[in-house]
């Protein structure tokens, strides 16, 4: 009661174990003695001797030394005592409450919105959600907004949504004549987070519908720079929030709006995304060529004076462009040309070796007549189809690959042009080498047929499995050129789904 650690220290270096035993007819250890003291040193020492589920221990009336604490209102022991065991607030004391209750009803407003807080931060939000719901004005505090924002995995799908149900809690109905302290929570002069533009920055798309709904005029709010939502969201590089801008119908009053550097949206997709923490796609190549279809579609929504606009440094969006991707696109053709060589190498050594396979042909030929041996077998028949297609894919593979050497590697090039190339080349290698395995089979069922079956079946599957290999190594790379030349053009931008201005959003 005191706080003589000293001499509490002597006794305890004997006999460490009475940490955990109570001293009291009502059961209370010396950690429940000091935290209802508030001796905060005494209580530090104390725990560092304890183990975490030593701190849970609960006197007769069922309180922990947290409850203690939250009675007494000293949110600094609080805090000390929650970030030792994170499992002390779900605790329930005295009649059955929790520590945050307890604090409610003592009027310490601080300490309860702290527990609040942590619960939203650590994603118990069925625990949050049932202490707003008793004390409803916990749900003003500008930091579970804040929390929120930065949380995009948070608003995934779930039954039920408490997350969801959090988020309205801090709205409520809106009001028309008067603005709600929601609303004051998202004005910039009254919230330095700015919840708004971290949820845009994080992409946490689903917060922001859920707020833009409530109130549609925050889509015109700027940050201390004079940047929207949009802005950011095209400096990060966050899809679903700038396709949001697809459903309001006067849009030229944000295109047009200009930062304070006299950027306006193509000269923020004009620079390197900032988002260089969490990408979507892989390879220079492939980076590239997103970078050149975000340019492309920004460009479609700028009036067209805009789009020639300088900023205050003098630069043009696509100046801008140039400069701030030359080494992206220095990489990017690096990448292709390496990648082109390898595969043309492979390309002219299948084109000679299904070359010189048309010519010896199994079991030679009739030296009478000049024909195979195995002329009238079908099998032979489909030797030859596959080696002639073989040599015709391994040739067009080679003609792809040369023209990807050649080419000028220009920005534009890299948006459409060498990907298909590269494509198309990769596919036709592909199948060459697929009809070059199936000419190898064909000749040893040609030759071995009628009196070693196994032979050429043995041969053949080992043969296919090399195919199937060959061709789980190159999927990775197949599918991501196939998205990137047409997936993203397609389906990342001007969603048909409508996810702002309806009734109970659907995501």
């Amino acid at each position: 009661m005191t706080g003589d650690w000293e001499a509490a220290n002597l006794i305890l270096s004997q006999r460490q174990e009475l940490v955990r035993f109570s001293i009291t007819e009502n059961h209370e250890t010396a950690l429940h003695i000091a935290a209802s003291a508030q001796n905060s040193k005494f209580v530090e020492e104390l725990v560092k001797m304890m183990a975490p589920e030593d701190m849970e221990l609960q006197n007769k009336s069922g309180n922990t030394a947290l409850c203690l604490v939250a009675l007494s209102g000293n949110k600094k022991l609080a805090e000390f005592l929650v970030n030792q065991n994170p499992r002390l607030p779900l605790i329930r004391g005295s009649i059955k409450m929790m520590p945050l209750y307890m604090a409610a009803l003592y009027g310490d407003r601080d300490t309860v919105n702290w527990v609040v807080l942590k619960c939203v931060e650590a994603d118990l939000f069925d625990i949050a959600l049932e202490m707003m719901e008793d004390i409803p004005e916990l749900a003003r505090t500008e930091e579970i907004l804040g929390v929120l924002a930065r949380k995009p995995y948070a608003f995934e799908n779930r039954e039920p949504n408490f997350c969801w149900r959090v988020v309205k809690s801090c709205f409520g109905a809106p009001i028309e004549e008067e603005e709600t302290e929601a609303m004051e929570l998202l004005k910039m002069e009254k919230f330095p987070s700015r919840v708004l533009f971290v949820a845009a920055q994080m992409g946490n798309t689903k917060f922001l519908v859920e707020i833009i709904r409530q109130y549609p005029d925050l889509i015109y709010k700027v940050n201390d720079e004079n940047q929207t939502i949009f802005h950011i969201a095209i400096s990060y590089r966050h899809e679903s929030i700038y396709n949001l801008l697809h459903e309001i119908a006067v849009k030229d009053g944000l295109t047009t709006i200009a930062d304070s550097e006299g950027n306006n949206m193509l000269h923020l997709v004009g620079m390197l995304s900032q988002n260089t923490s969490s990408r979507d796609v892989s390879g220079d190549i492939f980076e590239m060529q997103r970078e050149l279809l975000w340019f492309k579609e920004v460009e479609a929504m700028m009036m067209f004076d805009y789009r020639e606009r300088k900023n205050k440094a003098g630069k043009t969006p696509r100046q801008l462009f140039t400069e701030t991707h030359k080494g992206l696109l220095s990489r990017s053709e690096e990448w292709i040309k390496g990648t082109a060589s390898q595969c043309m190498v492979v390309a002219v050594l299948l084109a000679g070796i299904v070359f010189g396979a048309a010519y010896a042909v199994p079991g030679g030929y009739d030296q009478n007549t000049g024909y195979s041996m195995f002329t009238h077998k079908g099998a032979f028949i489909a030797f030859v189809i596959s080696d002639a297609l073989s040599l015709i894919f391994s040739s067009i593979s080679f003609l792809f690959f040369t023209s990807i050497l050649s080419s000028r590697y220009c920005e534009r090039d890299f948006f459409e042009s060498l990907p298909q190339k590269l494509m198309v080349g990769l596919t036709t290698i592909f199948i060459a080498i697929l009809m070059m395995m199936i000419t190898f089979s064909l000749s040893f069922f040609v030759l071995y047929r009628s009196n070693l079956i196994w032979v050429p079946v043995f041969v053949s599957v080992v043969a296919i499995a090399t195919v199937v290999l060959h061709g789980r190594l190159q999927r990775s790379l197949l599918v991501s050129l196939y998205r990137s030349i047409y997936g993203s053009r397609y389906k990342t931008f001007k969603p048909k789904k409508r996810v702002l201005y309806i009734p109970n959003p659907k995501f």
